[in-house]
């Protein structure tokens, strides 16, 4: 599983170019859009840059789709993914 985060301090924020392909507002509930697979496509296609609103570095990480359990943390805008994969605790 694919799934973009925010990797700077400040919090997960679209650019305008990305938010108006979506269809969002470009500060949207991540969480409506983080898995999104188009969101996936559009971080890897054009890159950070041009796919993160003002104060973000949204970051595309892949899950082992064998996951157990799974937990999303913040620090300041920060974010940071949490999985266990058989048994073993991995940090993202």
């Amino acid at each position: 599983m694919k799934v973009v985060l925010n990797k700077c301090f400040g919090g997960f924020v679209l650019s305008d170019y990305v938010a108006d392909l979506l269809d969002v507002n470009p500060y949207c509930d991540p969480d409506d859009v983080r898995y999104s697979p188009q969101l996936v496509a559009y971080v890897e296609a054009f890159g950070s840059k041009r796919c993160s609103g003002i104060h973000a570095d949204l970051k595309v990480i892949e899950i082992p789709d064998t996951y157990t359990d799974i937990e999303l943390n913040e620090y300041d805008g920060i974010e940071f993914m949490t999985y266990v994969v058989n048994g073993k605790i991995y940090h993202a």
